[in-house]
């Protein structure tokens, strides 16, 4: 024990102060939840040599419970109990909001109401020394504000006999509660970062496994980046391809390269909610391969001219190829139509073979000649 139980004895500043770096580095080294609360409870009540230290957790619903506490085995244990007392909501906004402590030497002597004076004559508590509890936020500074959260209560009991509580005391135990809602605040950002990276890898993997390319264009640094697929989307090493705007236009199809900067330009304007096009690209064998790509501006300058697109590109060449195949059947069906329409219209041969020579060659796209043969002059026409 580093805080005397007598207020009148002097206290070793130096070694107080070094127990408390050491507890607060072991705070920090906590993963869990679980395992800090513990460990905020062992210390605290080794540092004040108290009968009890614990852990007051406070609710969605304005009550709370008793998540982590030390003990001896000679007091009732709180640990786990829910306790409701009418005046906890009203304490909690008007004093442990501001982030004040409250200290109380003689529970018998304390101007407190029926029901929190039973709770604690049910502890075998003769005083007692509250600390909030608060968990900031990235932007909050080291002191309660609005954008602070009320977390919970570090408390501190001792049962045998009341108890005077110094500065000094109010002072370590603030601290302490300081250091905890740090750390709940750290558990918290690194459980949500995990989270997030858990999420990105499955997103990654989805994207990568449904073959689908992600894609990102930065115009300030006039770069674009691809995920690992891109490479061997199209055939080619990762070296093979220079990383910017004007490269990837080169391997659009001279034909396509009007529609797809058209698309670019009216995304750029804000005309369209996203971007999107199907055109070819080359491979690196030559081949040109259909591909649907879509985009969204994720960022934009204050004048609205673009920052970054974000997006996907897909290859859809096996669903080109069946369209192409429909469109060939549809010339085909069409063709044969005309064909029969002739044969049913007119008794003209010469007429019906001209019809039908014209949509097979439309059909093949190259020359038909049709030949006749004729019994008695015995040749062919």
């Amino acid at each position: 024990m580093l805080l005397s139980f007598s207020v009148e004895t002097p206290v070793e500043f130096a070694e107080v102060l070094e127990e408390l770096e050491k507890i607060f580095f072991r705070l920090h080294q906590c993963r869990q939840l679980e395992e800090l609360l513990e460990c905020g409870v062992q210390h605290t009540r080794s540092i004040f040599g108290c009968d009890r230290a614990l852990v007051y957790q406070f609710t969605d619903d304005n009550d709370g419970a008793v998540t982590a506490e030390s003990t001896s085995e000679e007091w009732t244990s709180a640990l786990g109990k829910l306790i409701y007392a009418p005046d906890w909501e009203a304490r909690r906004r008007e004093i442990f909001q501001r982030g004040e402590i409250i200290a109380i030497a003689d529970v018998t002597q304390a101007d407190l109401d029926l029901c929190c004076l039973r709770l604690l004559e049910q502890l075998h508590v003769k005083a007692n020394l509250v600390c909030p509890i608060f968990v900031h936020s990235l932007s909050a500074p080291a002191s309660p504000s609005k954008s602070s959260k009320l977390w919970g209560l570090l408390i501190v009991h001792q049962c045998g006999q009341p108890r005077a509580w110094a500065l000094v005391h109010q002072h370590v135990i603030k601290q302490i509660a300081d250091h905890i809602g740090t750390a709940i605040r750290y558990l918290q950002q690194s459980k949500t970062l995990e989270k997030s990276r858990n999420d990105a890898t499955q997103w990654h993997v989805a994207i990568e496994t449904s073959g689908w390319v992600v894609w990102q264009w930065r115009f300030d640094a006039d770069e674009i980046n691809y995920s690992q697929g891109w490479q061997t989307f199209l055939g080619y090493q990762a070296d093979d391809l220079r990383l910017n705007a004007s490269a990837h236009i080169e391997l659009i199809h001279p034909d396509d390269r009007a529609q797809v900067t058209a698309a670019l330009n009216q995304h750029f304007a804000q005309q369209t909610d996203t971007y999107h096009s199907e055109h070819r690209l080359r491979c690196r064998d030559g081949r040109w391969q259909w591909v649907c790509c879509r985009g969204k501006v994720t960022e934009r300058r204050a004048d609205g001219t673009p920052l970054f697109l974000s997006g996907l590109i897909l290859d859809i060449s096996d669903r080109k190829q069946q369209e192409q195949e429909i469109e060939q059947q549809a010339h085909r069906e069409h063709a044969l139509d005309k064909v029969i329409e002739a044969i049913c219209s007119s008794l003209n041969m010469p007429q019906v073979f001209e019809v039908a020579a014209t949509q097979i060659a439309q059909c093949l796209q190259g020359r038909v000649r049709i030949s006749q043969y004729l019994a008695e002059a015995a040749c062919w026409r």
